[in-house]
C-alpha cells in the first residue's frame, strides 16, 4: 500500500512518533553542521566513523584530533518479553576509535514486588551490562585491548557495528545486535573474518555472568539472569575464512524450566533469532509504506513503524503497547 500525505502534515507526526534521536540531525540539522548519519537505502542508515565531517563541525573550536569521532547514541529495540536499551558510540584513542557499548536490558514481564497497592509501569526488572560480559580477543597470541570502529548501521531492525582488530587490523569484526522476537533473550552476534593474505590465529572468550535475584524483590519470586558468550577457543583462520559466535543475555522466573543460570549450557545459535527478527521487520515494512519526494522522511517513517510494531509486550492482561524509553 502506498500513501500520499501532504508534506506539511506528516513530518511532525512521523518524527514525534519515532521516539529516538537518530534522525534528529538528519531531518532538521542545525545550521552549518553536517549530519553524522547518512541514508544507505530506504530502510537503513549508516554512521561512517572515520573522517566524518559532523564530528569536527560539532566540536568547533574545541576540536581534538584524538577525539575526533567521540560520540554516543542510544536506541531501544523490543520483543514480546524483552526491551534492550543500547548505548553505543566511540571514544578517542591515539590512532583509532574505541568502542562504547552498554546494554541495559529490561524484562517487562519480570515484575518487582511493590509494597504499595497497584503495580507501577516501571516496576520491571532491568540490568545493565558493560565490558564485563564482552569477549576478550587474542590475535596471533596478542591480547587486543582496543578495536577500531569503522561504522554503525541500523538495518532490518538490528544494530550492526563493524570494526577491525589485530596488531595489523587483520580481523574484520561484525556485531549484529537484536532482541528476540518472542523470548526474553538479547542477542549479540560476533562474526570474525580474516581479511589478510596469511593464516591468523584467533581466540574470543568471556566470563559468564549469572545470578539469581532476591526473592523478596520479585513479584514472582527469584529471577535467573545470565549473560553467556559461546567461547571461541584458539583457531586458525585461513585468508578469507570466517568464524562466528554470540553473546546471549536472558532472564526468567526461577520457577520456570529451564532456568538460564547455568553457565555450562552453551548458547543456542544466533541464526534462528536473527532470522525471526528480520522476518518480523520485513513483514511490518511490507504492510505499509510511505512514498514522498523526501527520502529522509520516508526512512524516518519506516523506522517509526518498526518502533510502534515491536513494542507490544505479552503481559498477563494480554498484549500491551508500551514504547517506553529512557
Amino acid at each position: 500500500m502506498n500513501i500520499s500525505i501532504r508534506p506539511l502534515v506528516l513530518p511532525v507526526a512521523a518524527l514525534v512518533f519515532l521516539g529516538t534521536s537518530i534522525f534528529s540531525s538528519a531531518a532538521d540539522p542545525a545550521p552549518d553542521i553536517p549530519s553524522r548519519w547518512k541514508l544507505a537505502d530506504s530502510n537503513s542508515i549508516t554512521w561512517e566513523v572515520a573522517n566524518n565531517p559532523a564530528d569536527k563541525a560539532a566540536q568547533g573550536k574545541r576540536f581534538n584530533a584524538q577525539c575526533a569521532s567521540c560520540h554516543t547514541d542510544t536506541i531501544e529495540m523490543s520483543g514480546l518479553q524483552i526491551s534492550p536499551i543500547i548505548t553505543y558510540g566511540t571514544y578517542g584513542l591515539k590512532d583509532r576509535a574505541g568502542l562504547v557499548l552498554k546494554r541495559t536490558i529490561v524484562w517487562p514481564l519480570l515484575r518487582k514486588s511493590n509494597p504499595r497497592p497497584g503495580a507501577r509501569t516501571h516496576d520491571h526488572w532491568a540490568e545493565t551490562f558493560g565490558k564485563e560480559v564482552s569477549p576478550r580477543f587474542v590475535v596471533d597470541g596478542t591480547e587486543i585491548k582496543d578495536e577500531n570502529v569503522l561504522r554503525f548501521r541500523h538495518t532490518q531492525g538490528t544494530l550492526v557495528i563493524e570494526s577491525e582488530l589485530g596488531p595489523k587490523n587483520e580481523i574484520a569484526l561484525t556485531r549484529t545486535i537484536s532482541p528476540s522476537v518472542d523470548a526474553p533473550t538479547y542477542i549479540e552476534e560476533y562474526a570474525f573474518k580474516n581479511r589478510s593474505d596469511r593464516p591468523v590465529r584467533l581466540a574470543a572468550t568471556a566470563t559468564p555472568k549469572t545470578f539469581t535475584t532476591d526473592a523478596k524483590r520479585g513479584m514472582f519470586g527469584s529471577y535467573g539472569i545470565a549473560a553467556v558468550f559461546g567461547d571461541i577457543k584458539e583457531t586458525t583462520l585461513a585468508p578469507g575464512d570466517t568464524v562466528s559466535s554470540a553473546l546471549f543475555i536472558t532472564g526468567s522466573k526461577v520457577s520456570e524450566v529451564p532456568t538460564p543460570t547455568s553457565p555450562a549450557t552453551p548458547p543456542a545459535s544466533s541464526e534462528s533469532y536473527l532470522a525471526a527478527r528480520h522476518a518480523a521487520v520485513a513483514n511490518w515494512q511490507n504492510k505499509l509504506r510511505l512514498e514522498t519526494p523526501d527520502p529522509v522522511l520516508n526512512t524516518a517513517f519506516a523506522f517509526a513503524k518498526i518502533r510502534a510494531a515491536e513494542s507490544i509486550f505479552k503481559t498477563a492482561a494480554g498484549p500491551l503497547h508500551s514504547p517506553g524509553g529512557n
